[in-house]
């Protein structure tokens, strides 16, 4: 649970004001409503929003640094919301998070890492925003900058006591300060509240903007790896024969069936002679397997580069096999049928599949 308003920004408590913004704007980002699905958002946004208020102005850094974190949210921050109630909805949230849980994957949330790293970001929140709250309930709103228990002068001359008993003069001027801090409190309410649509419309905007392009990088896989399929099938009918054989085999003597050569053209050479057919004027299909091999690789990294987060670099790793293979083909010319399978089939055409069918739930989630 956040300590103090410092730890709830991730900042210290040296942090210069561009620390302070860059971390303010990463927390709003992560909590806005329009980004964040969870119940708790709200709170935990304004949580984050007072806590930057406080911390950017310093005057009233210095006041909070002097009373301390439970002291200065008790006497100036009363109004801060409570998400306890809304726990109860967490395991709910819990298993819709499980459901949709290519979200932790591909949905950008700075200042967090994957999606198990946003609920436990989440959580912190709401701890911070309770513990707030309940200081506030607690200690009540008591005016001043001094701690409870010690002397304070009021305008009908009465004082607290020690004991923290105020007398009818220091009730009274408590009363005004309260109202005080009320009007205050309803003036930033007031002045955020016209401040807010546009921040809104622009993260909406953003939203689109962001599924829109990871839309089209979907498109881009598919495509490659149709290209590539395409290419790897023309290369297996090169070597239809080898082929033949040791499928005849599988049934029998598996074993030796994928630990045996099947190639008659070794998959680097037939690369090169489809690349060398296209470089002279004469492509054929068979370029689609050199060209997919290159090209799927290439789209799922830039867009994990870009969107991805978490075991999402799986992806770009296992497509990136054939390309490897095809790059140490002269090392190692005659490999096993089952290595083959494992680095030109499996491997790519596997994060491939799985890739597809997790941003496309994402993104029938995110709609």
């Amino acid at each position: 649970m956040p300590e103090d308003f410092y730890d709830l920004l991730g900042v210290g408590r040296d942090a210069t004001a561009d620390e302070l913004k860059a971390a303010y704007r990463a927390k709003a980002q992560e909590y806005h409503p329009d980004v964040n699905d969870d119940e708790r958002a709200g709170a935990q946004f304004t949580i984050v929003r007072r806590a930057y208020d406080v911390l950017r102005d310093d005057a009233e850094r210095a006041r909070y640094d002097r009373l301390g974190h439970r002291t200065y949210v008790a006497q100036h921050m009363n109004g801060l919301p409570s998400v306890a109630a809304r726990r109860a909805s967490s395991d709910a949230d819990g298993s819709q998070s499980d459901r949709t849980g290519s979200r932790g994957r591909w949905e950008r949330r700075p200042g967090g890492s994957n999606g198990s790293n946003g609920s436990r970001s989440n959580a912190r929140a709401g701890a911070s925003a309770n513990a707030a709250a309940g200081s506030a309930a607690g200690r009540g709103s008591s005016p001043g900058d001094g701690s409870t228990g010690s002397p304070d002068p009021s305008p009908n001359g009465g004082t607290r006591t020690d004991r923290g008993r105020p007398n009818e003069g220091t009730t009274a001027g408590r009363n005004r300060s309260g109202a005080r801090s009320a009007d205050r409190r309803r003036v930033d309410a007031s002045a955020s509240t016209r401040t807010a649509p546009a921040g809104a419309r622009g993260t909406r905007t953003d939203g689109r903007t962001r599924r829109a392009t990871l839309r089209a990088r979907w498109v881009a896989v598919a495509l490659a790896a149709l290209a590539y399929l395409v290419g790897v099938g023309r290369f297996a009918l090169a070597n239809r024969a080898g082929l033949d054989a040791a499928a005849g085999r599988l049934a029998t003597e598996p074993v030796a069936a994928l630990g045996g050569g099947y190639a008659t053209v070794p998959p680097t050479a037939f690369a090169r002679a489809a690349v060398g057919g296209a470089a002279v004027g004469e492509p054929s299909v068979a370029i689609l397997f050199p060209a997919g091999a290159l090209a799927l690789p290439l789209v799922l990294g830039v867009t994990v580069l870009g969107y991805g987060r978490g075991t999402a670099w799986l992806y770009a790793v296992c497509a990136f096999a054939p390309a490897a293979a095809l790059t140490l083909g002269a090392a190692f010319p005659a490999r096993p049928l089952g290595v083959d399978l494992l680095l030109f089939v499996a491997l790519p055409v596997g994060a491939a599949l799985v890739f597809l069918g997790d941003l496309g739930r994402y993104l029938r989630a995110a709609g």
